[in-house]
């Protein structure tokens, strides 16, 4: 009895890894000449399509002389071949780039440049087949950086980054007034240190912004929104560690989702959470290995399934969050870190988009890449489990009838 009850574990278990799988294009090559933080960080969306279907991305290069600066390449084929702008206006010791696309097509570009101690926030945007002069942005006489920013549905421009205001590291929002920008405003306004804000901005023009925090020893996921003005901001987590790395995103239905990472047992696993006007539901856990996962980032399948990914031990990881998260492995091969989905995603859009930094080692040290896919994903949650059920089932099938073959036949002396 004890091997046929393992037999039967092992039948079940082979449809659910099935179940959870989705396919993924082989990717391509966006940029050679990287390093290893070429896609970080999560909080910053590095991956926009224009309204004639255009794919852009923004990553950190490498230069020969050891300097990095921000560079956007576009795919005009859907992802299979890439080139670089010309002319992106950031400077020496640029990083930390974040995209957005305004109903024009124009495409902002927002990133950190400058020494690490005195570091800004620049803006830029490319139409027409040329980049605006960069504008700054924090002009603070401290550090300033972790840029992220979105584009509502009349072009207005609205951009969130951390920066020192002497005391402590502060959230600070500005949007675009034409050719101006408001001076800076602190969302966070607390007496701890407020890190890499992540922001998403609905179809009727509302904010939302998340970053982490130190509150009493531990960090903590705060949250804040603005619907005429900015609410108070508050803590959604209260976990007894460390809370950090939130990537924010809407819900075709209007929900906010946040996705971000707590360690359990020292090891850290992805949670997400849903709320809507203020009120959140429980957080869900949404990976319990042994490996240690990072820079969670999200997008949604048409029916508004949470489409989520990470990284882990190198890999890159997803799942399609319909009540569970089957992770299914994305890619493999070298180092793989810090992915970044496209969001929003494109109504009616049978796919979502993922780039990410892979780095392999080579006789003259480290290569870094810059890889794009697409992974094709269907209208419903349950389109997806009937699209890899069929498969399971067959599977299943075909498992059961080796076993039986392999049964012992029946004998007069086995009767």
């Amino acid at each position: 009895m004890s091997g046929g009850g393992k037999a039967l574990v092992g039948l079940f278990l082979i449809p659910v890894i099935l179940v959870s799988s989705l396919p993924v294009s082989t990717p391509a090559r966006v940029a050679p000449d990287t390093y290893s933080l070429g896609t970080a960080y999560n909080s910053e969306r590095k991956i926009v399509v224009d309204p004639s279907g255009n794919i852009y991305t923004a990553y950190s290069a490498l230069a020969k002389n050891g300097s990095y600066y921000v560079e956007v390449a576009v795919s005009r084929d859907g992802g299979g071949s890439w080139s670089d702008l010309p002319g992106v206006p950031s400077a020496a010791n640029s990083s930390r780039s974040a995209l957005a696309v305004a109903p024009s097509g124009a495409v902002d570009l927002v990133w950190t440049e400058g020494a690490p101690v005195r570091s800004q926030i620049y803006f830029s945007s490319y139409s027409g087949g040329g980049w605006s002069p960069k504008a700054l942005l924090s002009n603070s006489s401290y550090y300033s950086g972790y840029p992220s920013i979105v584009v509502d549905s009349k072009g207005g421009a609205h951009v969130v980054w951390y920066g020192f205001d002497g005391t402590y590291y502060q959230i600070f929002y500005t949007q675009s007034s034409g050719a101006t920008w408001t001076p800076p405003h602190n969302l966070s306004t607390l007496k701890e240190d407020s890190l890499n804000p992540s922001i998403a901005v609905d179809a009727s023009g509302n904010l939302y912004v998340t970053w982490y925090a130190e509150v009493s020893r531990y960090f903590q996921i705060y949250y804040t929104e603005f619907k005429a003005t900015w609410s108070v901001p508050v803590a959604i987590t209260t976990s007894q560690a460390d809370s950090t790395g939130p990537s924010i995103a809407i819900q075709p239905d209007g929900k906010v989702n946040i996705v971000w990472t707590t360690a359990i047992n020292n090891i850290d696993q992805v949670f997400m959470m849903t709320g809507q006007d203020g009120l959140w539901g429980p957080k869900s856990q949404l990976t319990n290995g042994s490996d240690y996962t990072a820079d969670p980032t999200q997008t949604f399948a048409p029916n508004g399934t949470a489409i989520v990914f990470w990284a882990a031990a190198g890999n890159i990881y997803g799942c399609a969050v319909g009540g569970t998260c089957a992770a299914y492995l994305v890619f493999s091969g070298g180092y793989n870190s810090f992915p970044s989905a496209e969001w929003p995603s494109r109504p009616g859009s049978q796919e979502v988009l993922l780039m990410w930094t892979t780095s392999s080692p080579t006789a003259n040290g480290t290569e870094a890449t810059v890889l794009f896919a697409s992974i094709a994903v269907s209208g419903t949650s349950q389109d997806l489990l009937l699209e890899y059920g069929l498969i399971a089932a067959l599977a299943f099938v075909a498992i059961v009838i080796m076993i039986v073959r392999k049964l012992p036949k029946k004998t007069e002396s086995n009767r």
